[in-house]
């Protein structure tokens, strides 16, 4: 574990700003999952 004193105290700003870019990260992957899926789309409905 790391050592408390070590560990940087982040403004609210901070914490907001750190916390927007890991969730437009997570929304653009999640974005380009569906896109991928979504294409894929056809073949699986005519497996099924």
């Amino acid at each position: 574990m790391s050592n408390p004193e070590s560990l940087t105290q982040q403004s609210l700003i901070e914490h907001l700003g750190e916390l927007r870019s890991c969730l437009i990260i997570s929304l653009s992957a999640a974005a380009v999952g569906f896109a991928v899926a979504y294409s894929f789309i056809r073949p699986v409905a005519d497996w099924f």
